[in-house]
């Protein structure tokens, strides 16, 4: 069971942020760090927030072949935010996505990223995705089927075999602030 660890302050700029453990996650760019929201469940406490100017993931030093991501996440700004799985660098692993402005159409993606180049693998409509509010993804990969669900409905299956094996990570793009808790 991987989580990610928030540590010290990162800095006296407020006491609403806090330093994701690096020794655990490495950021592709952006701003990633934890700050205080209301999660999922009501309660307040931290979460990882993600402020991303392009492409780009924070993602584990975790690796594994077969496993289940669970993550939930809101966009706060922008129009989408994701979860990458079975990662090998920023430029070659798989994303699921879900983005809060297609809304009436497929508005689920999940991806094969390979050197930077998007694939669609698959896509699902999921319904209205409002922006500041908690959603539940979830990826089963196991040898090459990979299993899609949004709040615990599969959504869709398919199969790849790109990536083996990998990390996890949260995904962001240009102009996007997301938080995302387990």
């Amino acid at each position: 069971n991987t989580t990610w660890t928030i540590g010290h302050r990162s800095s006296p700029l407020s006491a609403q942020f806090k330093a994701i453990d690096s020794s655990k996650w490495t950021a592709s760019g952006g701003i990633w760090r934890g700050a205080t929201d209301t999660q999922q469940d009501g309660t307040s406490g931290f979460v990882a927030q993600g402020t991303t100017t392009g492409t780009q993931i924070l993602y584990s030093s975790f690796s594994g072949t077969d496993y289940v991501l669970e993550a939930y996440g809101k966009q706060v700004q922008g129009r989408v935010w994701g979860l990458g799985f079975r990662v090998n660098d920023p430029t070659n692993f798989y994303d699921l996505n879900l983005y809060d402005d297609l809304n009436g159409s497929q508005n689920l993606y999940l991806y094969s990223v390979v050197n930077n180049i998007f694939s669609v693998l698959g896509n699902a409509s999921v319904g209205q995705v409002n922006p500041n509010t908690w959603y539940k993804l979830s990826v089963k990969v196991h040898g090459s089927s990979l299993e899609v669900y949004k709040d615990n409905a599969l959504q869709f299956q398919t199969a790849d075999a790109n990536f083996a094996s990998g990390g996890v990570a949260l995904y962001g793009e240009s102009g996007g602030v997301a938080n995302f808790n387990n």
